[in-house]
């Protein structure tokens, strides 16, 4: 499970966002590449209020310091994408990330003569907000890093969404393109970056069931969200456990299954800013 706990112009009016999709395209300076998105939500009056962060420079770039971008609260998600030109072959790794996540990508290349070569590569990635949003403005800033291995937010290159009610899953997407060459050839890249926004719940109580191979259920354990322990050592004949997530009247909203043999479970929490993280627990598994 690969998630851990991403969205530009005060422009004349909010008129530029929909709840549905919206799409920009920039070119980076050469070298940089883009390697995922980070998203903000700010309410309507929070965005015609905001300006931008003190330590932005003149390019209209935030520099991360450590694994967060001064001044900037939200959720984050990367990926590196690697050329290795001896095999020509591409790599891809998820980065360090805050908050909860999902996410894929997908690499592939296509030769137009001996000379120029295309590479395209799709991101994807999925976030968590806290259900009852009320005229909400997301906001995606694409990720990139340099040559030397700086992130950075392109805050020129950011896109709106909004969204407001139950069950909204607004979405929007940002493509880049550059050209470098890679040992005497042009290589034309093209990236893009779909974001979506999903509503969840906020629970009172998480649960973690242990049960049998005849599903008879040998514990049961609630805790806090954002309190489950960081170690958990399931009993020897734990064939697998729920994750249960129940509300303030003790009614189950959502259940996760987690197979005998896997090495962590992660539980979703909110957040202060609204979106969700996992925390994860190591399981310690018996014979």
């Amino acid at each position: 499970m690969n998630k851990i706990l991403l969205l530009p112009l005060l422009g004349a009016m909010v008129l530029a966002l929909t709840a549905c999709q919206l799409a920009q395209e920039e070119t980076a300076v050469e070298e940089d590449t883009l390697i995922g998105g980070f998203v903000t939500a700010r309410t309507e009056g929070e965005f015609l209020e905001m300006g931008l962060p003190e330590e932005t420079s003149e390019s209209g770039r935030l520099y991360a310091q450590g694994d967060s971008f001064p001044g900037m609260e939200g959720v984050c998600f990367t990926y590196e994408i690697t050329y290795d030109s001896q095999a020509n072959a591409y790599t891809t790794r998820s980065g360090p990330n805050e908050g909860l996540w999902e996410g894929g990508v997908a690499v592939g290349s296509v030769d137009y003569d001996t000379e120029r070569e295309q590479r395209t590569a799709g991101m994807t990635g999925k976030v968590y907000y806290g259900e009852g949003v009320e005229k909400t403005i997301f906001t995606l800033y694409p990720v990139f890093q340099t040559a030397a291995g700086e992130r950075y937010l392109f805050l020129d290159g950011r896109v709106n969404v909004s969204g407001e009610g139950e069950g909204i899953v607004p979405s929007t997407f940002y493509t880049s393109k550059s050209e470098v060459e890679v040992n005497g050839r042009k290589l034309t890249c093209e990236t893009s970056l779909k974001v979506e926004i999903a509503a969840k719940p906020a629970a009172r109580t998480v649960t973690l069931v242990q049960l049998d191979e005849a599903h008879r259920v040998l514990s049961q354990e609630d805790f806090l969200p954002g309190q489950c322990p960081d170690q958990l050592a399931p009993r020897p004949e734990t064939a697998y456990l729920l994750i249960e997530y129940r509300d303030s009247q003790g009614e189950v909203t959502e259940r996760e299954l987690v197979q005998r043999g896997e090495e962590y479970l992660y539980t979703a929490w909110q957040m202060d800013s609204g979106f969700f993280a996992a925390q994860p627990t190591e399981l310690i598994w018996k014979e």
